[in-house]
């Protein structure tokens, strides 16, 4: 794949990941659901790469409710070049709570909230 501006990757990565085709179906949630968004640094990404995706896939994910965004180096590859998505369906409003308590986990960032 030659290199592509951060919308057009985006736009690909989350089309598939949101795919209603049952063949390829590995996230669902209806419209106006609260998700939660994760973004993954593989190690080699800089911040502004990692906004700069952040801001494309929320601008993605309007049709859903975007509760919770997590952007760092969660699980990374020997600081290769890239990032991973997760989109959490948030179907219980007591998960949001969940991921909002304090950890000692040593990659997991407190939270904020997307709406604010």
């Amino acid at each position: 794949m030659e290199v592509q501006p951060a919308e057009v990757v985006i736009k690909w990565m989350l089309d598939h990941l949101t795919s209603q085709d049952p063949e390829y179906q590995h996230f669902y949630a209806k419209p106006g659901s609260d998700v939660a968004l994760m973004i993954n640094n593989l190690g080699g990404t800089s911040v502004l790469e990692l906004l700069i995706i952040a801001k494309s896939a929320i601008k993605y994910l309007t049709i859903f409710n975007v509760a919770r965004v997590y952007i760092g180096r969660f699980m990374t590859s020997l600081e290769m070049a890239g990032v991973s998505l997760t989109v959490l369906n948030l179907c219980d409003k007591d998960w949001i709570q969940y991921l909002d308590f304090q950890t000692t986990a040593p990659a997991w960032h407190n939270s904020f909230d997307a709406n604010s």
